[in-house]
């Protein structure tokens, strides 16, 4: 029987289209195909192209379905898997000199296309599944059509059941310089041969997800035990068939799409009993290879099956029996938080196109129904967004420097690698060593790639064989390249995983780690130039490691956890996770490099230091999943490189402490509070004025100063005394002089002396006066007199003369009282007695302003405030004198004040101004 007629036999929708599928490829080299679900593009079209020379490499984004399709092509070809058609993905691979059909997970066609970029023999790459978009398809796909620049003669074909075929024909186009009649071509084929009926049932008040989807479950199995009934539509009558007696060979299974693991533990929670004509099974990516193959092997004759899966279900698997699918709509998806350089899980609502690959799943075998726990009007996203956009893209860095693609651009990528996410992922690898600074791959770095593990965990096994314990990085590698499979809940602690691997009564449960962990030891034994292909082969470990090796005889104890290698946990997992390092803060949580503060639970919580390889991000706060504890003085070893010190000073009005903070990035290590040095406080006060404001100075305590020698008043100049006065007025003089100071040589310009001049120089004229100057002290750093002074220093010497000359500080009344004058307003204002102007005729000026008289009654109190005080005289002062006399009557009220008594007269001459 020829492959042709066997395909016929399987009557799947796509038999008649294959013969064009086959010719368009042959014709045009590249190809888009676009079919519903069921249509059988996975299985059918590789063995249609057996007709065409060369061997055929087919990628699928999961192991459990390249495992099942391969199965299922064999089946076709009545062969066993091996021969005309294998498959490798990581740790199995089923292949023979006969095979010419490969199928793949994409990591491995990346491996294969780093040690042998010209992929001898190969004639045809399919990519099924393109919508998935993982991170390696989409590499995969930019070094396959580099590829194609120097090897012309290889076809492609793309195929998913939902798909924008449109841009992905458009990139092959524009990468290849396709136009005309060569543009690659797009085939629409049909697909389902069965009606799906879909119902929308939508949460009800109060009611979570979990919650519905038990009692939609709960309505199905009575639905399907009942045999009378109402609905008469094809469904129901193929179900009723079906469901007669549980003598019947198989019942229908029920396919339940839910976001995650953790939904799926709390349905079967919610679901209870369902009886025992029923088996309830999980299904998501964590669990063992085996049990995934489980759930699609089928059940027992009468039994039901209702699978709670994730998206893992979505497409490419075939879950037998299934007719009906409940469907949350939700899908939870893992992004990478550049910031915090974690990962966090997101729940949100399946795009467009993955709900209709989940819908499908119900019309593969006969007539489905699909029930939807949404509101028909409920809006979501067309498209899944692709991995590209939201993962961690060191893997996919480091293989593209490895490819001799430093840049993005270097590659035809279908969506191009978000920058910040790139330069992210180089600068991790730079740290990591796998690059050097020009982002060229180091040796270091080809031994990562060799790993096949994230650069992480294959820094970890490295670390590991450098640090003379092989066994313990190889297995800690490999248990946190896989999702948790020990089943400990409500504990961080890594060590009590590495305490149930090493128990043989959990070989079962750790059998994928187990294998894993051996195929890193081996890998980690490999001469460095070996090829790093895929194979069956193993070899030993480096000398020295010999007795470190698995374990495997009859007793079981493959792996033995000694206390020494507990403690040695966490040195190896920060070697790798140096930026995971987390110190517990007084709350109980723990902080990172990043600023990220996560909690845990279990016994680490009173730990000091711990290190975190495996942890979510969160919004906010992050949660901790594995840890180990860290001794501090390792933590300070590792965090060394990224350690500075921040000293902030801590203000009391003006009474200073420093604190000195010792940080690795945001994360606290230590604080110490001591005394301040001068140099310290001197570049931290303009911050500390721009803050409090200038009025935070004493500027108007009193200080010990020397006032100046031109005092105003009707004599000549002299040497005043030392004084007491402020630093306020003195500032007001320096003020009012420079404001109407006329010329361009003025000794001073106004900025100088403005508050925002004052504040911004602060550490040049103000800091040397911090403590009067001395090399430490206590208390306030600026007095009533070091403000002074401060001022003096910045006016200097020589301007302080011609400002005592211009401005003087008082105002000497011809009684022979001296008055201090005050400029703040602009202007010179005195404030003094009527009496003690008796004998002066006329206001003195200051710089061409006249003195502002602020004239008091004997008792102090505010008569008349005069610029001119020669018109007072000659005007109001007679009704001023005619109710002072009767209030004050001892007093002197002479009629003319301008000529004083005797004993106060003296020569009313103004100072020069």
């Amino acid at each position: 029987m020829t492959i042709q007629e066997r395909l016929s036999q399987t009557a799947l929708p796509l038999v008649p289209w294959l013969p064009d599928i086959v010719r368009t490829l042959q014709e045009k080299r590249r190809l888009i195909l676009r079919s519903e679900p069921g249509s059988g593009k996975s299985t059918l079209v590789p063995l249609a192209l057996l007709e065409q020379p060369g061997s055929i490499v087919m990628l699928e984004p999961r192991r459990i379905a390249a495992i099942g399709i391969a199965n299922r092509m064999a089946e076709l070809l009545e062969e066993p898997v091996g021969q005309t058609v294998g498959y490798a993905v990581r740790m199995e691979r089923r292949v023979s000199a006969a095979t010419r059909i490969e199928v793949l997970t994409e990591g491995l066609l990346v491996r294969r296309l780093q040690s042998n970029p010209e992929l001898p023999g190969v004639s045809t790459i399919i990519f099924d599944e393109f919508h998935e978009r993982s991170l390696f398809t989409d590499l995969s796909f930019a070094l396959v059509l580099d590829l194609c620049r120097i090897k012309s003669d290889l076809k492609i074909l793309v195929m998913s059941a939902t798909l924008d075929c449109g841009a992905i024909a458009e990139r092959i186009n524009e990468s290849e310089g396709r136009e005309g009649p060569d543009r690659v071509p797009i085939l629409e084929c049909p697909g389902n041969l069965f009606p799906i009926e879909t119902e929308y049932q939508s949460l009800k008040i109060g009611e979570s997800t979990v919650q519905c989807c038990a009692r939609t479950l709960h309505n199905l199995i009575d639905e399907m035990t009942t045999q009378g009934g109402s609905r008469g539509s094809s469904y129901v009558s193929h179900q009723r068939d079906a469901a007669k007696g549980l003598d019947s060979q198989h019942k229908p299974a029920i396919l339940v799409f839910l976001p995650g693991k953790g939904e799926i533990r709390s349905v079967v929670e919610v679901l209870g009993d369902v009886g025992p004509e029923w088996e309830v099974l999980p299904l998501h990516g964590s669990l063992p290879l085996a049990e995934q193959r489980r759930v699609l092997q089928g059940a027992g004759p009468g039994k039901g099956r209702i699978i709670l899966s994730t998206n893992i279900a979505e497409t490419s698997l075939t879950v037998p029996d299934v007719s009906i699918v409940v469907d949350t709509g939700l899908v939870r998806l893992q992004r990478y938080h550049l910031r915090t350089g974690m990962d966090r899980l997101s729940l949100d609502l399946a795009s467009t196109q993955s709900v209709d690959q989940r819908r499908g799943r119900a019309g593969r075998l006969g007539p489905g129904r699909c029930i939807r726990l949404w509101a028909p009007q409920d809006e979501r996203p067309a498209f899944a967004e692709p991995e590209i956009r939201r993962l961690d893209l060191a893997s996919l860095v480091l293989e593209c420097a490895l490819w001799g693609a430093a840049e993005p651009e270097n590659l035809p990528w279908l969506e191009m690698p978000p920058r910040p996410a790139w330069d992210g992922a180089k600068q991790l690898l730079i740290d990591l060593g796998a690059l050097d600074r020009q982002g060229k791959p180091t040796q270091r770095g080809k031994q990562i790639a060799y790993l096949a593990l994230h650069p992480r965990l294959a820094m970890l096994a490295l670390a590991g064989l450098e640090g003379g314990n092989p066994v313990l990085g190889a297995v800690l590698a490999a248990l946190l390249s896989e999702r948790d499979p020990s089943g400990i809940e409500n504990e961080a602690d890594i060590r009590l995983r590495l305490e149930a691997f090493s128990d043989a009564s959990q070989r079962v449960r750790f059998r994928f780690v187990i294998d894993l962990a051996e195929d890193i030891l081996n890998r980690l034994g490999r001469h460095e130039h070996h090829t790093t292909q895929e194979t069956e082969t193993t070899q030993s470990m480096p000398s020295g490691t010999k007795n470190q090796s698995f374990n495997k005889d009859t007793s079981g104890q493959f792996f033995h956890c000694t206390q020494a290698m507990m403690e040695e946990a966490g040195e190896l997992l920060a070697r790798a996770f140096p930026d995971r390092i987390g110190k517990r803060q007084e709350s109980g949580v723990y902080r990172f490099m990043s600023g990220r503060e996560a909690s845990l639970r279990g016994r680490l919580i009173h730990s000091e230091w711990v290190v975190a390889p495996d942890m979510d991000a969160g919004d906010r706060n992050g949660v901790i999943y594995l840890a180990a504890p860290l001794p501090e003085p390792l933590a300070m070893e590792l965090l060394a490189p990224h350690v500075s010190k921040e000293l902030s000073i801590i203000w009391n009005g003006l009474v200073p402490k420093a604190r000195e903070t010792t940080m690795a990035g945001r994360l606290v290590i230590r604080e110490e509070i001591r005394k301040c040095d001068p140099a310290e406080l001197k570049g931290a006060l303009p911050a500390l004025l721009k803050r409090e404001g200038l009025d935070i100075l004493p500027w108007d305590e009193e200080a010990e100063a020397y006032t100046g020698s031109q005092q105003l008043r009707g004599q000549q100049p002299h040497h005043g005394p030392r004084q007491k006065a402020t630093a306020r007025q003195l500032l007001d003089r320096i003020r009012f002089w420079i404001q109407h100071q006329s010329g361009e040589d003025g000794p001073q310009r106004s900025r100088q002396w403005t508050d925002e001049s004052l504040i911004a120089e602060a550490d040049e004229w103000l800091g040397p006066f911090i403590w009067n100057g001395k090399s430490n002290g206590s208390g306030p750093i600026i007095t009533a007199s070091s403000l002074y002074h401060a001022l003096t220093e910045r006016l200097g010497w020589t301007a302080l003369h011609h400002l005592d000359e211009s401005v003087p500080p008082l105002f000497i009344s011809p009684a022979g009282t001296a008055r201090w004058i005050d400029y703040h307003s602009g202007e010179p204002i005195v404030s003094l007695k009527i009496q003690e102007v008796y004998g002066l005729s006329e206001s003195p000026l200051i710089m061409g302003i006249p003195l502002t008289f602020e004239l008091l009654s004997p008792a102090g109190r505010p008569i008349q405030i005069t610029r001119d005080l020669g018109h007072f005289w000659t005007g109001s002062y007679a009704e001023v004198r005619k109710e002072m006399r009767g209030r004050y009557p001892k007093h002197d009220w002479p009629e003319d004040p301008s000529h004083a008594p005797a004993h106060t007269q003296v020569h009313s001459r103004v100072a020069k101004s």
